[in-house]
Protein backbone atom coordinates (compact mmCIF):
# COMPACT_ATOMS: atom_id res chain seq x y z
CA UNK A 1 0.00 0.00 0.00
CA UNK A 2 1.31 3.30 -0.49
CA UNK A 3 -0.01 6.43 1.57
CA UNK A 4 -0.19 9.15 -1.74
CA UNK A 5 -2.62 12.02 -2.80
CA UNK A 6 -4.63 13.22 -5.54
CA UNK A 7 -5.07 16.21 -6.96
CA UNK A 8 -8.48 17.87 -7.92
CA UNK A 9 -9.09 20.37 -10.56
CA UNK A 10 -9.29 22.89 -8.55
CA UNK A 11 -6.02 22.46 -7.03
CA UNK A 12 -7.19 20.66 -3.46
CA UNK A 13 -5.14 17.50 -1.98
CA UNK A 14 -6.86 14.64 -0.90
CA UNK A 15 -5.07 12.05 1.21
CA UNK A 16 -5.33 8.89 0.07
CA UNK A 17 -3.51 5.06 -0.08
CA UNK A 18 -3.33 3.34 -3.24
CA UNK A 19 -2.95 -0.57 -3.22
CA UNK A 20 -1.48 -1.29 -6.69
CA UNK A 21 -1.94 -4.45 -9.04
CA UNK A 22 -1.15 -5.87 -12.15
CA UNK A 23 -4.23 -5.52 -13.90
CA UNK A 24 -5.73 -2.96 -16.03
CA UNK A 25 -8.77 -2.96 -13.48
CA UNK A 26 -9.54 -0.95 -10.61
CA UNK A 27 -11.66 -0.30 -7.63
CA UNK A 28 -12.43 3.15 -6.07
CA UNK A 29 -14.03 3.39 -2.74
CA UNK A 30 -15.90 5.91 -1.34
CA UNK A 31 -16.77 6.47 2.41
CA UNK A 32 -20.05 8.07 3.94
CA UNK A 33 -20.99 11.42 4.98
CA UNK A 34 -18.82 13.26 7.88
CA UNK A 35 -16.26 10.39 8.18
CA UNK A 36 -12.82 9.20 6.56
CA UNK A 37 -11.92 6.53 4.93
CA UNK A 38 -10.03 4.49 7.40
CA UNK A 39 -13.53 4.25 9.63
CA UNK A 40 -14.74 2.07 6.56
CA UNK A 41 -13.39 -1.22 7.93
CA UNK A 42 -14.80 -3.10 5.69
CA UNK A 43 -13.60 -1.18 2.57
CA UNK A 44 -10.14 -1.34 4.62
CA UNK A 45 -10.33 -4.67 4.51
CA UNK A 46 -11.77 -4.93 0.85
CA UNK A 47 -9.19 -2.89 -0.79
CA UNK A 48 -6.35 -5.48 0.73
CA UNK A 49 -8.59 -8.58 -0.69
CA UNK A 50 -8.47 -7.24 -3.94
CA UNK A 51 -5.31 -6.17 -4.72
CA UNK A 52 -4.38 -9.46 -3.53
CA UNK A 53 -6.63 -10.88 -6.23
CA UNK A 54 -5.65 -8.64 -8.97
CA UNK A 55 -7.45 -5.33 -8.39
CA UNK A 56 -6.39 -2.09 -8.11
CA UNK A 57 -7.85 -0.17 -5.14
CA UNK A 58 -8.29 3.34 -4.29
CA UNK A 59 -9.02 4.97 -0.96
CA UNK A 60 -9.23 8.80 -0.38
CA UNK A 61 -11.15 11.17 1.65
CA UNK A 62 -13.81 13.81 0.17
CA UNK A 63 -12.64 17.20 0.61
CA UNK A 64 -12.99 18.80 4.27
CA UNK A 65 -12.96 15.14 5.86
CA UNK A 66 -10.28 12.92 7.52
CA UNK A 67 -7.05 14.17 6.72
CA UNK A 68 -8.02 15.99 2.87
CA UNK A 69 -7.99 19.79 2.23
CA UNK A 70 -11.17 21.35 2.62
CA UNK A 71 -13.11 22.99 4.87
CA UNK A 72 -16.31 20.92 5.77
CA UNK A 73 -18.56 23.83 6.28
CA UNK A 74 -18.40 25.21 2.62
CA UNK A 75 -16.34 22.31 0.46
CA UNK A 76 -19.14 19.56 1.74
CA UNK A 77 -21.25 19.63 -0.98
CA UNK A 78 -22.15 17.01 -3.70
CA UNK A 79 -21.10 18.88 -6.57
CA UNK A 80 -17.57 19.00 -4.85
CA UNK A 81 -17.95 15.38 -4.03
CA UNK A 82 -18.10 14.74 -7.60
CA UNK A 83 -14.96 16.48 -8.93
CA UNK A 84 -12.92 14.60 -5.93
CA UNK A 85 -14.62 11.10 -7.71
CA UNK A 86 -13.58 12.71 -11.11
CA UNK A 87 -10.09 13.09 -9.76
CA UNK A 88 -9.61 9.81 -8.46
CA UNK A 89 -10.36 8.13 -11.89
CA UNK A 90 -8.25 10.04 -13.68
CA UNK A 91 -5.44 8.98 -11.23
CA UNK A 92 -5.94 5.91 -11.60
CA UNK A 93 -5.98 5.91 -16.01
CA UNK A 94 -2.62 7.38 -15.23
CA UNK A 95 -1.61 3.95 -13.77
CA UNK A 96 -2.92 2.23 -16.28
CA UNK A 97 -5.93 1.10 -15.43
CA UNK A 98 -8.76 1.09 -18.18
CA UNK A 99 -11.80 -0.51 -16.36
CA UNK A 100 -12.98 1.28 -13.07
CA UNK A 101 -15.49 0.61 -10.66
CA UNK A 102 -16.72 2.48 -7.62
CA UNK A 103 -17.79 0.94 -4.17
CA UNK A 104 -19.89 3.06 -2.03
CA UNK A 105 -21.25 3.34 1.58
CA UNK A 106 -23.71 5.47 2.94
CA UNK A 107 -23.12 8.72 1.17
CA UNK A 108 -20.52 7.36 -0.71
CA UNK A 109 -23.19 5.14 -2.36
CA UNK A 110 -25.43 8.36 -3.50
CA UNK A 111 -21.95 9.76 -4.73
CA UNK A 112 -21.00 6.94 -6.60
CA UNK A 113 -24.20 6.52 -8.07
CA UNK A 114 -24.39 10.21 -9.07
CA UNK A 115 -21.14 9.59 -11.14
CA UNK A 116 -22.01 6.31 -12.47
CA UNK A 117 -25.33 7.74 -13.95
CA UNK A 118 -23.41 10.73 -15.16
CA UNK A 119 -20.48 8.51 -16.58
CA UNK A 120 -21.75 5.15 -17.62
CA UNK A 121 -18.91 4.84 -20.44
CA UNK A 122 -16.35 5.12 -17.55
CA UNK A 123 -17.91 3.27 -15.03
CA UNK A 124 -17.64 -0.77 -15.28
CA UNK A 125 -19.47 -1.54 -11.94
CA UNK A 126 -21.05 -0.18 -9.46
CA UNK A 127 -21.61 -1.89 -5.62
CA UNK A 128 -23.06 -0.11 -3.13
CA UNK A 129 -23.13 -0.82 0.80
CA UNK A 130 -26.21 0.79 2.59
CA UNK A 131 -26.27 3.32 -0.05
CA UNK A 132 -28.30 6.75 0.44
CA UNK A 133 -30.59 6.66 -2.58
CA UNK A 134 -33.03 9.54 -2.14
CA UNK A 135 -31.22 12.27 -0.11
CA UNK A 136 -35.25 13.34 1.03
CA UNK A 137 -35.96 10.02 2.82
CA UNK A 138 -32.39 10.37 4.20
CA UNK A 139 -31.10 13.93 5.30
CA UNK A 140 -34.54 16.07 5.18
CA UNK A 141 -37.58 13.75 6.35
CA UNK A 142 -35.62 10.70 7.68
CA UNK A 143 -37.42 7.13 8.11
CA UNK A 144 -35.33 5.95 10.70
CA UNK A 145 -35.81 7.02 14.35
CA UNK A 146 -31.96 7.63 14.72
CA UNK A 147 -31.20 9.35 11.68
CA UNK A 148 -34.41 11.48 12.00
CA UNK A 149 -33.15 12.46 15.88
CA UNK A 150 -29.77 13.42 14.09
CA UNK A 151 -31.11 15.34 11.61
CA UNK A 152 -33.47 17.33 13.19
CA UNK A 153 -30.92 18.88 15.54
CA UNK A 154 -28.66 19.59 12.89
CA UNK A 155 -31.09 21.33 11.08
CA UNK A 156 -32.69 23.36 14.02
CA UNK A 157 -28.48 24.59 15.18
CA UNK A 158 -27.88 25.40 11.73
CA UNK A 159 -30.27 27.37 11.80
CA UNK A 160 -28.99 30.07 14.02
CA UNK A 161 -25.76 28.80 13.79
CA UNK A 162 -22.79 28.22 11.42
CA UNK A 163 -22.23 24.32 11.98
CA UNK A 164 -23.21 21.46 13.85
CA UNK A 165 -20.78 19.52 15.24
CA UNK A 166 -21.30 15.50 15.12
CA UNK A 167 -21.60 14.42 18.51
CA UNK A 168 -19.32 10.91 17.72
CA UNK A 169 -16.62 12.69 16.42
CA UNK A 170 -16.28 16.17 16.12
CA UNK A 171 -17.09 17.05 12.35
CA UNK A 172 -18.18 20.28 11.92
CA UNK A 173 -21.46 19.88 9.39
CA UNK A 174 -22.40 23.19 7.59
CA UNK A 175 -25.86 24.10 5.41
CA UNK A 176 -23.85 24.20 2.52
CA UNK A 177 -25.06 20.56 1.74
CA UNK A 178 -28.05 21.19 2.19
CA UNK A 179 -28.41 24.06 0.82
CA UNK A 180 -27.36 22.42 -2.47
CA UNK A 181 -29.52 19.37 -1.96
CA UNK A 182 -32.48 22.04 -1.96
CA UNK A 183 -32.06 24.41 -4.84
CA UNK A 184 -31.26 20.90 -7.06
CA UNK A 185 -33.01 17.91 -6.08
CA UNK A 186 -33.51 16.20 -9.49
CA UNK A 187 -29.78 17.27 -9.96
CA UNK A 188 -28.74 15.47 -7.16
CA UNK A 189 -31.41 12.01 -7.47
CA UNK A 190 -29.23 9.27 -6.79
CA UNK A 191 -32.43 7.24 -7.56
CA UNK A 192 -32.85 8.49 -10.98
CA UNK A 193 -28.95 8.03 -11.00
CA UNK A 194 -29.40 4.34 -10.58
CA UNK A 195 -32.05 4.03 -13.06
CA UNK A 196 -30.32 5.58 -16.03
CA UNK A 197 -27.03 3.77 -14.93
CA UNK A 198 -27.37 0.19 -17.25
CA UNK A 199 -24.17 -1.14 -15.57
CA UNK A 200 -23.75 -4.20 -13.43
CA UNK A 201 -24.92 -3.55 -10.08
CA UNK A 202 -24.44 -4.91 -6.66
CA UNK A 203 -26.42 -3.40 -4.04
CA UNK A 204 -25.98 -4.95 0.04
CA UNK A 205 -28.07 -3.43 2.67
CA UNK A 206 -28.48 -4.51 5.83
CA UNK A 207 -32.29 -5.21 7.01
CA UNK A 208 -31.44 -4.29 10.90
CA UNK A 209 -29.67 -0.57 9.35
CA UNK A 210 -30.56 1.94 11.92
CA UNK A 211 -29.76 4.91 9.60
CA UNK A 212 -30.84 4.11 5.99
CA UNK A 213 -33.90 2.34 6.17
CA UNK A 214 -33.57 -1.17 4.13
CA UNK A 215 -37.34 -0.76 2.76
CA UNK A 216 -35.89 2.68 0.98
CA UNK A 217 -33.69 0.64 -1.06
CA UNK A 218 -36.19 -1.69 -1.91
CA UNK A 219 -38.08 0.96 -3.25
CA UNK A 220 -35.89 2.70 -5.19
CA UNK A 221 -34.70 -0.62 -6.32
CA UNK A 222 -38.30 -1.49 -7.58
CA UNK A 223 -38.81 1.71 -9.07
CA UNK A 224 -35.63 1.04 -11.25
CA UNK A 225 -36.33 -2.11 -12.27
CA UNK A 226 -33.21 -3.40 -10.49
CA UNK A 227 -34.86 -5.54 -7.33
CA UNK A 228 -32.38 -8.27 -8.75
CA UNK A 229 -29.12 -6.20 -7.66
CA UNK A 230 -30.20 -6.00 -4.09
CA UNK A 231 -28.30 -8.63 -1.54
CA UNK A 232 -29.85 -8.18 2.07
CA UNK A 233 -27.58 -8.59 5.01
CA UNK A 234 -29.52 -10.38 7.79
CA UNK A 235 -29.16 -8.74 11.30
CA UNK A 236 -26.44 -6.58 9.22
CA UNK A 237 -26.29 -2.64 10.62
CA UNK A 238 -25.25 0.55 8.91
CA UNK A 239 -21.13 0.26 8.99
CA UNK A 240 -21.36 -3.81 9.30
CA UNK A 241 -19.72 -3.73 12.64
CA UNK A 242 -20.05 -7.31 13.23
CA UNK A 243 -16.69 -9.34 12.00
CA UNK A 244 -19.17 -11.87 10.17
CA UNK A 245 -21.27 -9.18 8.54
CA UNK A 246 -17.95 -7.65 7.78
CA UNK A 247 -16.35 -11.01 6.05
CA UNK A 248 -19.30 -11.50 4.26
CA UNK A 249 -19.77 -8.11 2.79
CA UNK A 250 -15.93 -7.85 1.78
CA UNK A 251 -16.35 -11.31 0.28
CA UNK A 252 -19.37 -10.39 -1.71
CA UNK A 253 -17.87 -7.31 -2.77
CA UNK A 254 -14.44 -9.23 -3.94
CA UNK A 255 -16.66 -11.95 -5.87
CA UNK A 256 -18.40 -9.15 -7.77
CA UNK A 257 -16.02 -6.61 -8.73
CA UNK A 258 -13.52 -9.41 -10.11
CA UNK A 259 -16.64 -11.13 -12.13
CA UNK A 260 -18.13 -7.90 -13.47
CA UNK A 261 -15.66 -5.33 -13.60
Amino acid sequence: MEHTFIKTENGLMLDADYYSAESRRGVIFLHGACEQRLHEEHFVAAAEMFAEQGLHALMFDFRGHGKSEGNSLTDFRISLLLYDVAAACRFLRERGVERIGLAGASVGGAVATLYAGAHAGEIGALGLLNPVLDFHTALFEPVTERTRAFFTQAHQTLENEESYTVPWNGFQLGRAVFAELRAEPERYDPGRALCAYSGPICVLHGDQDEDIAHSETERVLAFCGRSDVLITIPDGKHTFPDPLHRDMVVKKLADFFLTHL
